[in-house]
């Protein structure tokens, strides 16, 4: 545990080096060459507890301490402060976490795509009519679109929403499952001049899309 704190020690003292250099130069004014008034949580030393035969922290300033602990038990009391999981955000260039309030993003446009993925002609659906069209040797795809193009190449299976229906199009031999309220975009975007519904598929019936993609 020495070692880490020393390194803790070592890490706190670096960061707070670098930031009262740029408050500086912000003109921001402060005690910064007061060791008592500044950074106050930091002043820590070595002291043995007899009790416990062993060697621990003491906080130079215990009553700042004990003040803070204090002001943090009423905002738990009051329900202010909760656990839960969030990202730390940290840069690699200044070696130190970031606060979002230090965030800044570069204008990013994602590149969206449109693509279909087979079925497997070995896995045979449960749903019935669907077993039927596939048995005609009818090529059935599923259309997806997508802004992260990049995972495509990891997929395992494709959702389905269960408060969606789904339509069966076909256009000549290939057939084509889209949700019900995107057929038209679909069949713009497809270019597709010929187009016949065969079926709609709730998507609450999770079973009758049960299909292996390829």
């Amino acid at each position: 545990m020495t070692v880490v704190r020393e390194a803790a020690e070592t890490t706190a003292v670096r960061e707070m080096t670098l930031q009262k250099e740029q408050f500086r130069r912000l003109a921001i004014m402060a005690d910064w060459d007061s060791k008592e008034n500044t950074y106050r949580t930091l002043g820590m030393f070595f002291t043995f507890c007899a009790i416990a035969e062993c060697l621990r922290w003491i906080p130079q300033d215990r009553h700042y301490e004990i003040r803070q602990l204090r002001i943090f038990q009423k905002m738990v009391a009051n329900g202010l402060i909760y656990r839960q999981h969030r990202p730390v955000h940290y840069s690699p260039s200044s070696r130190s976490a970031l606060a979002e309030a230090e965030l800044e993003y570069k204008d990013h446009v994602s590149e969206s795509v449109y693509v279909v993925f087979d079925i497997d002609a070995e896995n045979k659906p449960s749903h019935p009519e669907l077993a039927q069209i596939l048995s005609k040797g009818v090529n059935l795809k599923l259309l997806v679109w997508t802004t992260t193009p990049w995972t495509l190449t990891a997929n395992m299976s494709i959702a389905v929403h269960e408060k969606i229906d789904y339509d069966i199009f076909l256009d000549g031999v290939l057939a084509y499952v889209v949700a019900s309220n995107q057929v038209e975009a679909a069949i713009r975007i497809l270019n597709l001049d010929r187009t016949a519904k065969l079926m709609t598929v709730p998507g609450k019936c999770r079973h009758c899309l049960t299909v292996m993609t390829t």
